[in-house]
């Protein structure tokens, strides 16, 4: 849009063009106007394009008020706090250049919603105002994603064509009604609500003092079951202290080991153990140890050395004899303290287990030689 001398834009009347200015690294010109409150001021281009009004001594602006003059208008609209750059008087609305009018949204978790713009500044803040204590209303009675009315315990049937108004109450599922319009259904729930509540209160004042005591029975109950836990032991372990922490329904119990380790449990996962498992580790290293006494001679295992069982992942059917298909024959080897000796290739596995049987025979008497020399 050219701005020529003796045009009107907005409230401004453009007298004489001055010179120009540079702003965001662009060149405007500026031109001297005469604004419709009678003002006379000098402005660039792009202000004239967006605010269309000199900016002083206007009805849409603090600028000229005084400090008492602001300060009556927040307490009338009870406002406690305005941001600088505020122009209306009035929290959430603000002017909007675009259409010439005013715009009100509300600011609520983070989110901003649009009320709408209006031509008159107080008809944008009653809207605002409405507006809030709707989303504030929805806020506080967390409805779900799925609720289309608006209002906590109503919902559309389709199958009536009418809303349902609901309650729960006491773990049960209470109907108020079916109403033509939503409001109606949201009063008559709050009416009944009302009412469960004053017949509520009088049977808690009724039943306070006794379940109060329950709940004591109860922690004292608990209490005493702990302490005489503590002083049982479950085979190597020794229970301390219950613990806050639950797996399920189960709290978890802190146990201490004879040899000396910590460990976190629930009663449910100690029935089956008697340690930390240091138990378990001891008694594998003494089979281990026997075992290596019995049939460990020269760093061989003699027991091992004269068993014929097959890996799983044999497939010769014989023990070392293996398929070697670079070679396209089969090859004898045999494990002997720890290493693995090779044999040779064959044509068939009977010819490669033969050899291997026969190598095998040579260490086991090679053993024995051993023994004897070390019985003398």
């Amino acid at each position: 849009m050219t701005i020529k001398v003796n045009d009107k834009i907005g409230s401004l009347l453009i007298l004489s063009h001055i010179g120009y200015v540079t702003l965001w690294e662009r060149k405007f010109k500026t031109f001297k106007c005469k604004c419709d409150c009678g003002n006379i001021v000098e402005l660039s281009a792009y202000v004239i394009r967006t605010k269309k009004h000199c900016g002083h001594n206007d009805k849409r602006t603090l600028k000229n008020k005084t400090f008492k003059e602001k300060v009556e208008l927040l307490q009338k609209n009870n406002i406690s706090d305005l941001s600088k750059r505020n122009t209306s008087g009035y929290t959430g609305i603000s002017w909007s250049t675009s259409n010439d009018k005013w715009r009100a949204y509300v600011d609520l978790n983070n989110k901003r919603y649009s009320v709408g713009s209006f031509d008159i500044v107080e008809e944008a803040y009653e809207a605002r105002e409405k507006k809030k204590q709707e989303l504030t209303r929805k806020n506080s009675n967390n409805l779900s994603k799925a609720n289309i009315s608006g209002y906590v315990g109503v919902s559309w049937v389709s199958s009536v064509n009418q809303w349902r108004a609901y309650l729960y109450f006491k773990r049960k599922h209470l109907v108020v009604g079916d109403f033509d319009s939503v409001e109606e259904a949201y009063e008559a729930r709050e009416k009944k609500k009302q009412e469960l509540l004053e017949y509520t209160d009088s049977d808690i004042d009724k039943n306070r003092y006794s379940d109060y005591v329950n709940k004591k029975r109860v922690k004292r109950n608990q209490k005493q079951l702990d302490e005489a836990y503590k002083k049982t032991k479950k085979g190597m372990l020794t229970p301390i202290e219950r613990t806050n922490k639950k797996i399920g329904s189960r709290y978890v119990w802190i146990y201490k080991c004879d040899c000396g380790n910590i460990i976190k449990r629930t009663k449910s996962q100690i029935v089956n153990s008697i340690s930390c498992g240091c138990y378990q580790k001891k008694v594998a290293a003494k089979k281990l140890s026997e075992n290596s006494k019995k049939n460990l001679v020269v760093g061989t295992n003699i027991a091992r050395q004269r068993s014929n069982n097959l890996s799983k992942v044999n497939t010769s059917g014989y023990p070392g004899v293996s398929w070697f298909s670079s070679a396209n024959k089969w090859r004898a080897y045999l494990n002997f303290q720890y290493k693995q000796i090779y044999i040779g290739l064959f044509d068939s596995a009977e010819e490669a287990y033969q050899a291997r049987e026969k190598k095998k025979q040579e260490l086991l008497e090679y053993i024995e030689n051993e023994i004897e020399r070390e019985n003398i």
